[in-house]
């Protein structure tokens, strides 16, 4: 009777250390399976980047060769230095959006929020783009009749989401219009950019918010997505770490409007500029 006991109690415990085997094992294959995907997507996020910095750089080797050539002859430059410092200038941009991306996965993204007048920033930042707009033979306006609110943030990082809001507005718009606008609403600032140009389908602005890249799970599936992409993921953790939203709607052919928002400073806090 003994030896029935022991050998029944040794039965249970050799079925339970199985499936604990088995669980195991599961275990195991689901996680060498996602380390596998986050592999793969670093990898083709390390390509795409590649790509994107590849472009400038070799726009620049391009240029700086041509500017040479007519230095010899006594020809004018002034193009290929225009070219030159727009192409520094869009890489300086990619590099920074980088340092972001590893700041952001950190938690390190600092920002330090002060009243400020939202107007004031858009104004700046859209004559800096005029030039560029000029160039690719797009009107940049701003809506007429916007608000001129006071808003809790970061000027500096405020800043960097218009530039990202509208570098993809220029890179996407031939020949069209962009708009800018500034509402107020619900104890919020809006900020609105709207474009003419070529728009994007549904399925690729499903895509714009996933986790890659700076959470490499999925991946974009190319540099234009990246170069639309990672701005935009930068810019919606900017925007959220002030307490506010940001949102993309876009039809093909119509255009893309891009909506973010920022708090509005209590009256307490406000500060003549």
């Amino acid at each position: 009777m003994p030896l029935l006991i022991a050998g029944g109690v040794l039965s249970v415990a050799l079925r339970v250390l199985l499936r604990q085997h088995e669980g195991i094992r599961v275990l195991l294959a689901h996680q060498n399976q996602q380390l596998s995907q986050i592999d793969r997507a670093k990898t083709d996020f390390l390509a795409i980047v590649a790509h994107e910095l590849n472009t400038p750089l070799a726009a620049i080797r391009t240029h700086a060769e041509e500017a040479e050539r007519h230095l010899a002859t006594g020809e004018p430059v002034t193009r290929e230095l225009s070219v030159i410092d727009s192409e520094a200038e869009r890489l300086s941009r990619l590099v920074g959006q980088l340092l972001d991306v590893a700041r952001i996965a950190d938690g390190r993204l600092n920002i330090e929020l002060r009243p400020e007048y939202l107007a004031t920033i858009v104004q700046q930042t859209l004559r800096a783009f005029m030039p560029l707009c000029t160039r690719a033979g797009t009107t940049l306006e701003l809506s007429r009749g916007s608000a001129s609110p006071v808003v809790l943030a970061d000027r500096e990082r405020v800043a960097q989401v218009l530039v990202n809001l509208l570098a993809n507005a220029v890179r996407h718009t031939r020949a069209g219009v962009i708009t800018v606008g500034i509402a107020e609403t619900n104890g919020f600032a809006e900020v609105s950019v709207r474009d003419t140009g070529e728009g994007m389908a549904p399925e690729v602005v499903d895509r714009l918010f996933e986790p890659s890249p700076l959470h490499p799970s999925g991946g974009l599936n190319s540099a234009r997505d990246a170069g639309l992409g990672l701005g935009l993921q930068i810019s919606q953790h900017i925007v959220e770490a002030h307490g506010g939203t940001l949102t993309v709607t876009s039809a093909v052919g119509v255009g893309t409007t891009v909506t973010c928002s920022f708090p509005l400073a209590p009256a307490e806090q406000l500060v003549s500029q």
